[in-house]
């Protein structure tokens, strides 16, 4: 039959969807005379939900068209964020874990979950971040160079927490080139697949009860930098869509408009613990 050829996510609609299902559900199923049964059908129209999920949680596409038709898989919640004091406490594990490495674990764990806590990088990005992607004399960190997507290409501010943590990692892999990754993966010294068990034990052991994923990080990193100042002034939305790779504030607007429980209003993003006075 006549394809669709080559279709980007970002096209794929409500129509484009259920007009696949009506043509799989005229698919001759196991026996003669018979059309697929309904959960298969089910099971083909939840694998491309995850696609898109996937492509949601990424910010490649702004809703997953799936949800909007008959068939609706798990419904979209806005991702969970961290509290200040509780991104600090996770980034405290995560050192603790970098000098107290497992097996399982990976080396960078505290300025890998940094590079999305603290820069808002999306886990793409941040797996194939590279050495020269760190400027430190300009203090920017160029994002999506590798993966040369426009929605990715982007200059960023180097916040200082984040210098900190990366300028010894910086010293290790400067040998290895200007396009020697950053995080590779200690297994086979690639591109990085999957994190999940390091930052679930992680979290689970900073005593944080909240399901945090690689996009919670990115999410928090929004939440804190709308509150953070810009010459004295509140940060505009436009920089913080610009910072995120997005081309409006729309999506700022709609999914990272939370309010910190104890919101700071500071010139860079950070993640300390205050004091009893409230200092920090």
């Amino acid at each position: 039959e006549q394809g669709h050829g080559d279709i980007r996510l970002a096209e794929i609609d409500v129509r484009m969807v259920t007009d696949y299902k009506e043509w799989r559900a005229g698919h001759p199923g196991v026996k003669p005379g018979t059309t697929l049964a309904d959960q298969t059908l089910r099971n083909d129209v939840y694998a491309l939900s995850g696609v898109l999920r996937r492509a949601w949680e990424e910010e490649i596409i702004e809703q997953n068209p799936v949800n909007r038709t008959r068939f609706r898989s798990k419904v979209e919640r806005p991702p969970t964020y961290l509290e200040i004091e509780e991104g600090a406490a996770l980034l405290q594990v995560a050192r603790w874990f970098d000098f107290h490495r497992s097996g399982r674990g990976v080396p960078f764990l505290e300025a890998l979950i940094g590079s999305m806590l603290i820069e808002g990088l999306r886990r793409s990005e941040a797996f194939h971040l590279q050495v020269g992607d760190i400027d430190l004399e300009a203090g920017i960190l160029r994002v999506g160079r590798k993966l040369k997507t426009n929605h990715a290409l982007r200059d960023v501010p180097l916040w200082p927490q984040f210098r900190q943590m990366v300028e010894p990692l910086l010293e290790q892999r400067r040998s290895e080139g200007y396009d020697a990754l950053l995080f590779p993966s200690p297994d086979t010294g690639g591109v990085l697949t999957d994190i999940r068990g390091s930052l679930e034990t992680a979290v689970e052991a900073a005593g944080i009860e909240k399901d945090i994923t690689c996009h919670s990080l990115r999410h928090t990193y929004a939440s804190v930098r709308i509150q953070t100042l810009e010459q004295g002034h509140p940060v505009s939305l436009f920089t913080v869509a610009r910072e995120m790779g997005h081309g409006s504030t729309q999506l700022i607007e709609q999914r990272y408009g939370h309010i910190l429980k104890n919101p700071r209003r500071l010139p860079h993003v950070a993640f300390d613990f205050e004091d009893s006075d409230g200092d920090h």
